[in-house]
């Protein structure tokens, strides 16, 4: 998946996370997703579902369950969303 190459591993790309397929460069926050910083896990990947529930992201790293929102609870739905906007 080319989105895993933005992790932060490489100082050459760019530094991208997606939430609910949409891409966002957060290299200005590498103090946060870069590598062995508190939110590392979102960076290079879709985690959608991880912005509802930040355990869930360790849990299913690397699954593409991470990006599927559409059973979350309504809250759950809401919170992915709110991070989407911040994002924006």
């Amino acid at each position: 998946e080319q989105l895993a190459l933005h992790d932060g591993s490489r100082k050459d790309l760019p530094l991208l996370l997606a939430i609910v397929g949409e891409v966002y460069d957060v290299g200005t926050g590498s103090q946060h997703y870069g590598p062995e910083q508190g939110y590392t896990l979102f960076a290079g990947s879709d985690t959608s579902r991880g912005f509802a529930d930040m355990e869930e992201v360790e849990e299913l790293k690397g699954s593409d369950k991470l990006s599927k929102i559409k059973d979350l609870a309504d809250d759950g739905f809401g919170s992915v969303l709110g991070w989407r906007t911040f994002y924006r």
